[in-house]
């Protein structure tokens, strides 16, 4: 299930945004509500704290986490249409000089709900090649980011890239440069890379 949420929204998620969203569940989480509630009325009736104290302060976190899980659905909704529409799955290929395309692979990137990065993997079966990519999206329009191989872990395989968006928000088109792993020269070497919708 958890798979299929993931690969449907287009999602990832890195450790710092489960925690939060971890987090926010508890606290909707009616058990784990509860019991922080009687932990309150506890406490409070020890302290013989006046009664207004105890109504207003019970009140006011009980706003304040409606407010934030309000806030949170708003915020998640609108940053998904947003971003969602930008991540997918996309055929890659590498431009030649003579703007010929050699095909590279599957690209599928998926986003983060709480932030702007971006996270994917290219995989090439004729290649026997499958690639993490790592990025951020910035400016609504360029996709930043590097690369490593992980499917052959000895194989110097990395880089990083640059690409804009296209007007149809169906294609990525830019530089990137890269260490070949067939060369035994460590210095980076340049190319450029598009990528085009899968309907």
């Amino acid at each position: 299930m958890f798979k299929a949420v993931r690969s449907r929204f287009r999602l990832y998620f890195d450790l710092p945004s489960t925690i939060i969203i971890l987090v926010i569940l508890s606290f909707v989480y009616r058990p784990i509500l509860g019991f922080f509630f009687r932990f309150l009325e506890k406490t409070d009736a020890e302290l013989q704290l006046p009664v207004w104290v105890g109504d207003f302060g019970l009140a006011m976190l009980a706003n304040l986490l409606s407010a934030i899980v309000i806030a949170f659905f708003v915020l998640l909704v609108l940053g998904w249409r947003r971003i969602s529409a930008v991540c997918g799955t996309f055929d890659a290929y590498d431009l030649k000089d003579d703007n010929a395309k050699e095909p590279w692979g599957k690209v599928t990137i998926r986003y983060n709900l709480l932030s702007n990065k971006i996270r994917g993997s290219l995989i090439d079966d004729t290649r026997d090649t499958e690639i993490v990519l790592d990025a951020v999206f910035d400016r609504g329009q360029y996709l930043r980011g590097h690369y490593v191989e992980r499917k052959n872990l000895q194989r110097r395989r990395l880089g990083a890239f640059l690409l804009l968006l296209g007007g149809d928000g169906d294609s990525y088109e830019g530089p990137y440069v890269f260490v070949d792993p067939h060369d035994t020269s460590m210095v980076p070497k340049t190319g450029r890379s598009r990528w085009e919708r899968v309907p």
